[in-house]
């Protein structure tokens, strides 16, 4: 009974230690992502969730750089922007970024291209560069 209760404790350890260096590493990529868009561009903070993106529209100059941060807060979703050049699927609990230098103003149409249930159809959101 002493065996099994202490190696119970060794893999509680080992998984505690594990989600510490995750947490970590997690932590230390987003102030690398955060300089960097402070360097290089824009950040821009995008939630994805049933059936929505938030926020929308999404607004940009012609010309500069920006990093889109993407989250799923539900269920898979994807970003979807042909004309920008911009193909990115995000599952929930992960970051994804992606850098953009749109060329030229215009309205942009952002699609869900990752089916997240009946509205799904409906998942689109918009980008307006000036």
């Amino acid at each position: 009974m002493r065996k099994l209760a202490t190696i119970v404790f060794l893999l509680m350890l080992l998984i505690v230690g594990c989600k510490q260096v995750e947490q970590t590493d997690s932590a230390s990529e987003t102030a690398e992502t955060s300089a960097e868009a402070a360097v290089d561009g824009n950040l821009i903070k995008v939630k994805m969730r049933m059936y929505e993106f938030d926020p929308d529209p999404i607004m940009m100059k012609a010309g500069e750089k920006y990093i889109i941060e993407l989250t799923a807060v539900d269920v898979p979703h994807g970003f979807l922007v042909p004309d920008l050049g911009v193909n990115v699927r995000v599952t929930p609990g992960e970051v994804k970024r992606v850098s953009v230098i749109p060329q030229e103003a215009g309205t942009y149409e952002v699609k869900c291209h990752v089916y997240c249930g009946e509205g799904h159809s409906n998942m689109k959101g918009t980008i307006i560069v000036e």
